[in-house]
Formats: structure tokens, C-alpha cells, sequence
């Protein structure tokens, strides 16, 4: 009996503990919803633990990052045609070399490039453009990142030397740049130390660059140690208004002291200085060469000014060769100043850290419905390869230029260049002066 009461008073208890423990229909949901959510919060944190691939918002581009967040691998592109209608040309200014007027076109640029981190604190990039049926390797480089404000690049890279030769050609407003780019050099195997502060950053690179007979605008036919300086100061920069006002200087020394046999039979010049009117469809119109330099020094400055729909830039660059031969000196120089007002209200992204300006972002993008980007343009630009006996020729140009941004990594530019070239040398074999037109268009990809 004793044991039929103790058995009885459990029941009883249990079921009024039973009656009272359990939930009522509103707390049964707010339970079933915490339970979706720690369900929601450990898939995600699995899936953060695995390798998994992103797509960049502003140009579509895969990107394929680590369960650490250490390392990371990107495919990237670039597609470039171009088309033009110029008047008749000599090259060179000689009488023997001309080329009738006609309408050519071409892919200008076909890049592809993997680049991406490990390691945490090491970046890599590779590319390669494919562009006239041949591989031409642009850059193979790495940095490193591990520093506060310094970081070190290695490798086969592009030189920091001028505003809009550090530019990508992504970003350049105008088809071709300025007429300074003749004096600024193109790529090279070495270091390259960056140092950023809050007003801007310091470059200095230490090359060695080898030369290219088909480089478009300055060809080293012989290997030169090259010393390389940029400093930029960015006294204005403000993200909300869109003002940014922008400074720089650079300096650079080409030692060829060990390139005396750089010579082949045929006659290549170690150095030579040549000049497009702004169309790289178009022959070379002024130019002038050394066999047999010393060194040379180069010099530019550079200002920009964005803010209120407008981007304003000019540069100023010379070089002073000291020719071997005949223990002479020349000079030359070259400058542009260009202005771009964006009709619709848009403004170009200023990238501090690198020191230009970036891409222009759309605020109504076609894929969205709208109308794109519009930007016009205009600049003048004048170079002088004439000095002392050395009758290379100046040339001006006038650009004027359209372009409709039609997506963030997506253009299509229209350009009008006006040329004169003149001052040859003295000679029945070469024409007084030239003056044309030239038309031509471009669309631009890249991701």
C-alpha cells in the first residue's frame, strides 16, 4: 500500500508539471524560428569553410578565394578594336614613305591575366596580350603587402613614370594618350618600392629594360639600367563633393654605358624617339635616334583637377640625351593639357593609393535600363624632336573626343585628331610639313 501511494503521488505531480511546461502555439513558432536560424548560421559557417568563387559587382570577373581568406585566384581580360579614316601621311616626313589616305582597323589590345594573393600579405599578376596574332607577355610580377604603408613589387612590370602612362588604358579618356607618353618608358624587369602617406605616395624602381624593335613609341634596341622616381600630392580630396586636386613629379635616369655593341647589321638604333599624332593606326611621323648614347635623363610634371562634371590634366616632360658620338647633348620635350566635362553628372574614381583616375561609373547603366555615361572631351598636344644637329621634327595635335560609358567595364569612344607635323630636316627627300585629319572609334571590354 505504501507503495501504491508513493507511485500515486509522482502521477500526481508529474502531471501538473507536465500541464505547465508545456509551450503555448506562439512560443512553439518563435522556437521553430531560432532553430531555423542556428540551422541557417552553421550552413553558412560551413560554407565558409570551404573554397568558394565570387563575381565582382562591377565587371562580372570570377574570383576564387581560400577557406582562410589567405589566398585568392582572379581571371581578368581585356578586349580593344579600333577603327580609322586618315588622310594621307609620310612617315617620317620622307617623300619615299607614303601611305595614301585609307580606312584600317585592328584589335588593339586582347589581354588576358590571372592575378590574385597568398599567403595573405603576397599578390601575383600575370598577363599576356594576344592582339596581331602573336603572345606578348606584359607582366609578371609580385608584391609584396606585409607593411603598414610600403609595399615592394618584383619582377616584370609596368613603370610608374607620368599621370597618364601610370594609367591603365581601362581608364584613359582619350584613344591614345598625350604626346608626353613618347618620353615615358614602357616596362622593365627590377624592383619598385611604394610608400603611401595621406597626401599621396612615393615610387621609386630600380629596372632593367630590354628593348622591343616593334614598341609603339620609344624602342630600346639595347638593354639599359634604368632609375626611376614618381611622387604625387594630393592637396584636395573630397569623396562626397567628387573634388580631388592632384600633383606629381617624376624624374628618370638611362644608363647605356655597356650597350655600344647593341648595333645589328642591319643598322638598329639603341635608342629612338618616335612619335604618332595620337592614332596608333597612323604611321610615325616625327622621330629621331641615337646609335650610340651614353645616358639620359627624363623629367615630367604632371597636375589634374576633378570636381563639378570636369577632369582637367596637363603634363610636361623632356629628356636630355648625351650622345657618345660626338660628345653632344640634346633636348626635347613635349606637353599636352586636356579638359573632359561628363555630361551626366558622373565623375572619375581617383585611385590615391596608385595615384590616377579610375573608371567612370554609370548612374543609369544600360543593363539597367538606362542611358549610360556621356563625357566629352578636348585636348592639345605638342611634342619638339628637334635639337642642334638632330632634325627629328615637331608635330602638334588637336583631339576632340566623345565618349558614352554604356556599363562600368563597357565603352564606346569616338575621337577627331587634327595633326601638323613640320620642321624636318633640309632636304629635297623630305616634304616641308604635313597636315591631316583622322577619325576613329573604339569599343572597349574588360572584366
Amino acid at each position: 500500500m505504501k507503495k501504491g501511494f508513493i507511485t500515486a503521488a509522482i502521477c500526481a505531480l508529474a502531471i501538473p508539471a507536465t500541464a505547465m511546461a508545456a509551450p503555448s502555439n506562439e512560443e512553439l513558432h518563435q522556437m521553430i524560428i531560432e532553430n531555423q536560424k542556428q540551422i541557417t548560421d552553421v550552413q553558412t559557417e560551413s560554407t565558409k569553410q570551404g573554397s568558394h568563387i565570387e563575381f565582382s559587382k562591377k565587371t562580372g570577373a570570377p574570383e576564387w578565394k581560400s577557406p582562410d581568406g589567405r589566398s585568392s585566384f582572379a581571371i581578368g581580360g581585356r578586349v580593344t578594336t579600333d577603327i580609322a579614316n586618315f588622310d594621307d601621311m609620310y612617315k617620317g616626313g620622307k617623300k619615299s614613305k607614303l601611305t595614301r589616305s585609307n580606312t584600317s582597323n585592328e584589335v588593339r589590345k586582347l589581354y588576358l591575366s590571372v592575378e590574385g594573393t597568398f599567403s595573405e600579405f603576397w599578390e601575383y599578376e600575370i598577363q599576356w596580350d594576344f592582339a596581331e596574332a602573336e603572345v606578348d607577355l606584359k607582366d609578371a610580377n609580385l608584391t609584396y603587402t606585409g607593411l603598414e604603408n610600403d609595399e615592394f613589387t618584383l619582377g616584370w612590370q609596368k613603370v610608374r613614370y607620368g599621370l597618364e602612362s601610370t594609367t591603365s588604358s581601362k581608364y584613359t579618356n582619350f584613344m591614345e594618350r598625350g604626346l608626353t607618353d613618347v618620353f615615358s618608358p614602357e616596362r622593365g624587369i627590377g624592383a619598385l618600392w611604394t610608400h603611401r602617406y595621406s597626401k599621396g605616395i612615393t615610387q621609386v624602381s630600380a629596372l632593367y629594360s630590354n628593348g622591343y624593335a616593334e614598341q609603339d613609341l620609344v624602342d630600346h634596341q639595347a638593354d639599359a639600367a634604368t632609375f626611376l622616381g614618381r611622387v604625387t600630392y594630393v592637396p584636395v580630396l573630397d569623396k562626397e563633393r567628387g573634388q580631388v586636386f592632384h600633383l606629381g613629379a617624376n624624374i628618370g635616369h638611362f644608363n647605356y654605358d655597356y650597350a655600344d655593341d647593341a648595333d645589328d647589321e642591319d643598322g638598329d638604333q639603341v635608342l629612338e624617339f618616335e612619335a604618332r599624332p595620337n592614332a596608333h593606326l597612323a604611321e610615325k611621323l616625327v622621330g629621331v635616334d641615337f646609335e650610340n648614347p651614353e645616358k639620359d635623363w627624363r623629367y615630367a610634371l604632371e597636375a589634374a583637377y576633378s570636381g563639378h562634371g570636369f577632369l582637367i590634366s596637363g603634363e610636361y616632360a623632356g629628356v636630355r640625351v648625351d650622345d657618345a658620338d660626338n660628345n653632344e647633348t640634346y633636348n626635347f620635350d613635349a606637353f599636352y593639357l586636356s579638359a573632359f566635362y561628363m555630361l551626366t553628372g558622373e565623375s572619375h574614381k581617383y585611385k590615391k593609393s596608385s595615384g590616377y583616375f579610375k573608371e567612370v561609373k554609370p548612374f543609369n547603366p544600360v543593363s539597367e535600363g538606362g542611358y549610360g555615361a556621356w563625357e566629352i572631351g578636348a585636348r592639345y598636344s605638342a611634342i619638339s624632336l628637334t635639337d642642334g644637329d638632330k632634325f627629328g621634327g615637331d608635330m602638334s595635335t588637336i583631339t576632340l573626343g566623345l565618349n558614352w560609358y554604356l556599363e562600368n567595364n563597357l565603352k564606346f569612344v569616338l575621337n577627331y585628331v587634327h595633326f601638323d607635323a613640320d620642321n624636318y630636316e633640309d632636304d629635297p627627300d623630305y616634304v616641308d610639313s604635313q597636315r591631316g585629319n583622322i577619325v576613329m572609334a573604339r569599343i572597349q571590354y574588360y572584366f
